[in-house]
């Protein structure tokens, strides 16, 4: 008999597609299905189980469901596991004939369920795998399922079945205690233990899993675009909300004024609405852009014991009291600031951050000050909060582009 143990790998249980409405299967579908897969690096299929609805399949269906599943496969070069379990021994037979029939890589085959949790004892269990295993002549793979068959598989009797002549086991009981039993057995056997739950994946393979047949997979990819290769389609990295500093230019008189870049507790990043001008065309209404305006925001710094963030935003207090009162002739055009805020990746030390994004706010100035409550019930530092009404603001992804001017493409960059 051939061994699994050469399959080494990521199986996916795949789900069996139906047209909508219907009990007719969407052969499209399924095809389509094991095209993506494919492209996204999985090895091979593990068919007609818990996620293949085996069990509300009619003995005509699930044969059709074979034919569909393992013709594609081999087109595809998909290493495929079938399923062929039944609640009954003879039941599980026909199925399994018919996947010799169609000469499929491996079958499999859950534990006699509906009746097995309290009237089958082990030897009832351990005969059903044997007598299917004695009429197959391809690798025999165990299905453990204890919450549909309530019965769980131990290491003891996996060396009884080993010994009976099975190939493989795919293990769906959220046991990792259990599994590495397996595990221990499976080194002395020469034989292929795979966990099949994405709850307990990681922790199976690091007791020494060397594939895995998981549902939740589908969790780890985000189909794109179909022109796109398989290597871009993993999900993404997202950027960090605590990577990153704020800095200010041209900020009330003192220096230096990165006192306040070291005392910013959060910031919020801004936000543009545009006004909207109703079209009335015959009995319906349609919308065109207005003017843009953007929203102030707000930046949180602790308030320092030195003084140097108090007197900084007082400074630039004073600056805007003096263009109101027109104390001087450059007072009504140097208060205005710019501030900066920079994403970061997660580079420190010797190896200095990278820049993810940055925004860059022109034509600044103090909307509010809030210096806040002060209060002998709790241990937070005492916080100054500004509120920052501006004029315009540049976004420029991957940090490129600060301080030169920035083409307006889209997908690239926000400009107002």
């Amino acid at each position: 008999m051939n061994s699994l143990i050469k399959f080494k790998g990521v199986l996916s249980p795949i789900p069996t597609s139906f047209k909508k409405n219907s009990e007719n299967l969407d052969e499209e579908g399924i095809r389509n299905l094991l095209i993506y897969l494919k492209k996204n690096g999985i090895h091979g299929v593990f068919a007609l189980g818990s996620y293949g609805s085996f069990p509300l399949l009619d003995p005509d269906l699930r044969k059709k469901a074979t034919k569909i599943i393992s013709k594609h496969c081999r087109e595809l070069d998909l290493y495929c596991i079938m399923q062929i379990g039944a609640p009954g021994i003879y039941q599980a037979e026909r199925y399994l004939e018919y996947a010799h029939e169609l000469n499929v890589d491996s079958i499999a085959s859950v534990s006699p369920f509906y009746y097995s949790g309290h009237a089958y004892r082990w030897q009832d269990i351990f005969s059903y795998h044997e007598y299917l295993i004695n009429k197959s002549t391809l690798p025999y793979c165990i299905y453990n399922n204890p919450r549909t068959t309530s019965y769980k598989i131990t290491p003891s009797n996996l060396e009884d079945l080993i010994e009976a002549g099975a190939s493989g086991l795919k293990d769906s009981g959220n046991d990792v205690e259990n599994f590495k039993g397996y595990l221990e057995v499976a080194d002395k056997k020469s034989f292929n233990a795979m966990p099949g739950s994405g709850s307990t994946m990681l922790d199976c393979f690091k007791a020494g899993a060397k594939n895995m047949s998981v549902s939740s997979l589908s969790k780890f990819t985000v189909p794109l675009a179909s022109d796109q290769s398989a290597s871009s389609q993993g999900l993404l990295m997202p950027k960090l909300k605590y990577r990153f500093r704020v800095s200010f230019e041209n900020f009330g008189i003192s220096t230096p004024r990165s006192e306040l870049t070291k005392q910013v507790i959060d910031f919020q990043r801004p936000s543009i609405n545009f006004e909207e001008m109703p079209i009335d065309i015959y009995n319906s209404k349609i919308y065109i852009q207005g003017k843009h305006t953007w929203e102030a925001v707000s930046v949180n710094m602790r308030d320092d014991a030195s003084g140097q963030v108090a007197k900084l935003v007082g400074e630039q207090v004073q600056k805007q009291f003096d263009m109101m009162e027109q104390s001087s002739a450059a007072s009504g055009i140097d208060y205005k600031f710019i501030t900066r805020c920079e994403l970061l990746d997660g580079g420190n030390g010797a190896s200095a951050p990278n820049t993810l994004e940055t925004w860059e706010l022109y034509g600044c100035m103090i909307q509010n000050v809030n210096y806040n409550d002060l209060n002998y019930a709790t241990s937070e530092p005492a916080t100054i909060t500004m509120s920052i009404r501006f004029d315009n603001a540049v976004q420029t992804p991957l940090g490129a582009g600060v301080g030169s001017t920035v083409a307006r493409t889209i997908g690239e960059v926000v400009t107002g």
